[in-house]
């Protein structure tokens, strides 16, 4: 995620120690630093270079990073003791790091063809619908 994100893009690992880097943990995963630049997800491994650009683009009021963030989270049911790990899932760190990727490349490019269309319609045409006819 560091430098430009795309088909070439690099993910900077801070601090991996251990075999299950990708576990979050018991604690959540959050974004930090400057413009939220920065993905913690737990206290070995974290993901610098987020583009403000994987801000930009929401579904239902969230970024597809933040909707990530939540539902991979770890809970445990109050009742039975059963914990939930969806990062279970991912055999290792790389796996995890390249689902991470992923989200910020759909976003990234999302926002980058939307600016692009925008500059193909006159500034009248944006501002009532576009309506064709």
């Amino acid at each position: 995620m560091s430098g430009e994100v795309g088909p070439g893009g690099e993910v900077a690992v801070y601090e991996c120690a251990g075999a299950r880097c990708g576990s979050t943990g018991t604690r959540s995963m959050r974004l930090v630093g400057e413009g939220d630049s920065v993905l913690v997800v737990n206290d070995r491994l974290r993901l610098s270079g987020v583009p403000a650009d994987a801000h930009r683009y929401e579904v239902n009021g969230r970024t597809p990073l933040g909707w990530f963030i939540d539902r991979y989270r770890i809970s445990t049911d109050k009742e039975s003791g059963i914990t939930n790990d969806p990062n279970a899932w991912f055999p290792d760190e790389a796996a995890f790091i390249a689902a991470e990727r992923r989200i910020v490349y759909l976003s990234v490019e999302y926002v980058r063809m939307v600016d692009g269309l925008s500059c193909a319609f006159p500034e009248s045409e944006r501002q009532s619908g576009g309506e064709l006819g």
